[in-house]
């Protein structure tokens, strides 16, 4: 017996609540169609919904003509297995929306999904409707082969959630890309969008072993960061310049590129004549790089973001960001005075309102702030959002600092349009002793949006080319 005809997914997010996808390949589905095929599973087709010509809803009142455009993509397929990646929490309502319409038209068959979400609140995907056989925990790639191979059955509607193992020791499944390969599957779908592709998501690593309080990966129980070798990254990198031939910007989308400085010497020394004229965008650590990956990056054409997430040494020790918090900032301004030096542009990452903030410590960061400006610069903030690994931790935030959300903990449950600046406003990052929300939320809030007009001047990138056309807009 051969192996199952399998449709990966992606449901894309709902409501779209920040933004429509810039980078039209999703990495996730692209990793798995290039393993399963890789490992003898002949009959594999991806289907994501950001790139189907369909009008995503903008309110509850539009998802029965969402959902009937969605029956209708899914009905032309054939598939014995649907896996869904609900990628991130905003995905939830998309994957269980594309989880009832396979159920219903293919009731034999077998639904599994996986992404961020689950590793946090997999039981949030076990309904009594029993929508899914399989939620997986953790990297997935094995498990969706297994099930390939039919080596899973059914459990009469009932849903299992599984923790799924980490990759065995040498292996980089998930970095088995063969983009000419999935040009060849998407041609007759997605061929307009492929051929005019100019920027591209690939990922080279996984893990991460840093414990960051706000990051969903400290949840995972194997944290080793592994990357490809040197030769295999080159080699992925120049099959995806010959599949796209408009390709000018290719994105690193781990938040941790290059840990190993070993690697990453030698890759950065490598990638000039492997892909000259490129341009690359890249997320790190700021406290891992020093003056001679600057000069690399300056010959590679990369941008460079700095995951701060703040300038206030308080709060990078609630973050569990490091723990040198003085040392840190110092040894990043080091680093962006080189970056300047060199003409590399570069930005550094802010969050605000992380459980803990005060006034105090967002005065702290602003006060910093300018010290990280200069050539081909910028500062950036992300105000801080509710979500699921921050459930988690909930209690001891409220705990330990008088958090206080008023609403749903878990708003992504509800099939609405998701209103972000709500959900901030909903919530308050600390209080004093005997405050009410009312009052700390008024401090907070003249505070936020005085830090939100601040960080607009900051964000315009002089120079540099315009800091490459802003990452080609």
């Amino acid at each position: 017996m051969g192996s199952k005809k399998v449709l990966l997914v992606f449901p894309g997010e709902m409501f779209l609540p920040i933004a429509t996808r810039k980078w039209p390949l999703n990495e996730s589905l692209l990793a798995l169609y290039s393993y399963l095929r890789a490992h003898g599973v002949d009959r594999v087709e991806v289907v994501d919904l950001t790139l189907e010509p369909i009008r995503f809803p903008t309110s509850a009142e539009d998802l029965p003509r969402f959902e009937t455009d969605c029956e209708q993509i899914l009905a032309a397929l054939d598939f014995d297995v649907a896996a869904i990646s609900s990628f991130s929490t905003y995905s939830f309502q998309s994957a269980m929306l594309l989880g009832r319409i396979c159920r219903r038209i293919r009731p034999d068959s077998t639904i599994v999904v996986g992404g961020w979400h689950a590793l946090t609140h997999a039981s949030d995907f076990a309904t009594a409707e029993g929508i899914f056989d399989l939620v997986v925990i953790g990297y997935g790639e094995r498990v969706l082969l297994s099930i390939a191979r039919g080596e899973f059955s059914r459990n009469g509607g009932e849903t299992r959630i599984l923790k799924a193992g980490g990759p065995l020791p040498g292996e980089h499944p998930w970095l088995d890309y063969a983009f000419a390969d999935y040009e060849v599957a998407c041609r007759s779908r997605y061929g307009d969008r492929i051929a005019s592709l100019e920027s591209l998501t690939v990922s080279i690593s996984r893990g991460c072993p840093y414990e960051c309080d706000f990051c969903a990966n400290s949840q995972l129980d194997q944290r080793r960061w592994e990357v490809a070798k040197v030769e295999e990254t080159i080699e992925l990198l120049a099959r995806a310049a010959g599949a796209f031939p408009r390709l000018r910007c290719i994105y690193f989308s781990e938040a941790l590129f290059g840990m190993s400085k070993r690697w990453r010497r030698e890759f950065l020394k490598r990638l000039p004549g492997g892909l000259p004229g490129m341009d690359f965008m890249l997320i790190t650590r700021s406290d891992i790089l020093d003056e001679e990956d600057v000069r690399l990056f300056r010959t590679n054409r990369v941008f460079v973001v700095l995951g701060m997430e703040s300038l206030s040494t308080r709060m990078l020790e609630v973050m569990n960001k490091t723990r040198d918090p003085a040392g840190y900032i110092e040894r990043a301004r080091a680093l962006v005075a080189d970056l300047g030096r060199h003409g590399v542009p570069h930005e550094v990452f802010l969050i605000l309102d992380h459980p803990g903030e005060t006034v105090e410590t967002m005065d702290e960061t602003l006060a910093r702030a300018s010290e990280f400006l200069g050539e081909g610069s910028a500062v950036s903030a992300f105000r801080y959002i509710h979500l699921p690994q921050f459930a988690l931790r909930y209690p001891g935030y409220r705990e330990r600092f008088r958090t206080e959300f008023r609403g749903r903990l878990d708003w992504w449950r509800e099939p609405r349009s998701v209103d972000l600046r709500s959900i901030q406003d909903s919530y308050v990052p600390s209080k004093e002793e005997g405050e009410s929300f009312e009052a700390a939320r008024e401090r907070f809030a003249g505070k936020v949006r005085f830090l939100e007009s601040s960080y607009a001047r900051f964000e315009r990138k002089k120079s540099v080319e315009d800091a490459i056309e802003e990452v080609h807009s």
